[in-house]
Parts: structure tokens; sequence; C-alpha cells
């Protein structure tokens, strides 16, 4: 499904590797990372953390991969953050996820890395779903071209706002 490492100008999409393992978990078990989140409890840990990079990474030679990337820094391949997708259940979308590390915010790097992520896999529609208080997390999803569907509340979970990004032939 996706060709890697995917390169922007200033950023490279890549496999988590190990020596990004360090750097993942430190993002994850930021609060700031989690706090519009539902990250369960045990993976704000930093075992529960290692346990979901290393089951990503377990999981890129198998039929259906977890495509977990390590957003990267495209000089000097430092880790800066992370994008995610996967699919929708009983539907057609990818369900796309971003975050950066916190020294690095305010920079347009998930902007960027979402923007090529995007248009990495055009014939599929996209979906983020973000926190309503999340205005930053909104903003990345409109400024990478998505559209603002309004709030809903999934079936045992909180209220979120949906961005879409319908397929592009």
């Amino acid at each position: 499904m996706l060709t890697l490492p995917i390169e922007t100008e200033r950023l490279r999409l890549r496999k988590h590797e190990r020596r990004d393992r360090d750097d993942f978990v430190a993002l994850v078990t930021d609060p700031r990372f989690y706090e519009h989140l539902n990250v369960p409890e045990r993976q704000r840990s930093k075992q529960g953390a290692g346990e979901v990079f290393d089951t990503i990474c377990a999981s890129y030679d198998t039929e259906e991969p977890v495509w977990g990337l390590t957003v990267a820094d495209k000089t000097s391949d430092a880790f800066l953050g992370t994008v995610a997708l996967h699919p929708i259940p009983f539907g057609d979308a990818l369900e796309v996820f971003y975050a950066v590390v916190p020294r690095r915010w305010g920079e347009g790097l998930a902007t960027e890395a979402l923007r090529a992520l995007l248009q990495a896999v055009p014939g599929r529609a996209f979906l983020a779903l973000t926190s309503p208080a999340n205005e930053a997390s909104q903003k990345v999803a409109l400024a990478a071209g998505m559209t603002d569907a309004g709030l809903e509340t999934p079936l045992g979970g909180p209220e979120r706002h949906r961005f879409e990004r319908p397929p592009i032939a």
C-alpha cells in the first residue's frame, strides 16, 4: 500500500527503526501527547508505549502491517514524531493519526507529514478524528487538505471532531 520512504522538503516518513524506540516512548508517555486522546492507561507507561512500538515494528513484515511511521528530519534522520494510518472497520476510509515532539510544535511539521501521507495513497478516502478541544490538530487536518465534517459521538466514545478527505483519482 505504501512505498517508503516518503520524502518532503524537510521530512522523511519511514518505518520505525530500533533506534527510534526511546524517542517514540518519550513522545507517547508525555502528558501533552495524550491530553486530547483516549490512550489506555497502560500505554501511557514506558513499558506499554514500548510494547506499542514493538507491535508496530513486528507487523511490518506481515500481510496486515500496522502503518505507524517515524517522521524523521530529512537531513539528520532524527525522530521528530509519528504518523499512522489504519482501516476503519466497516468502511473504505483510512484513519490517520499524527503527532510531533512538543519541542517542534508550531513549525508545520505535522501538516507537512500528514499532507505527504495523504498524497502517498491517492485512491483512498481518509478520516481524522480530533478532540473538539484540540485546535492545533484541527488546524493540521485542514492545512493538509482535509475538510471539516463537524462533530460526532462514536458509539461508546467521547465526542470527536471529524475531518475527511475523499479519494483522489
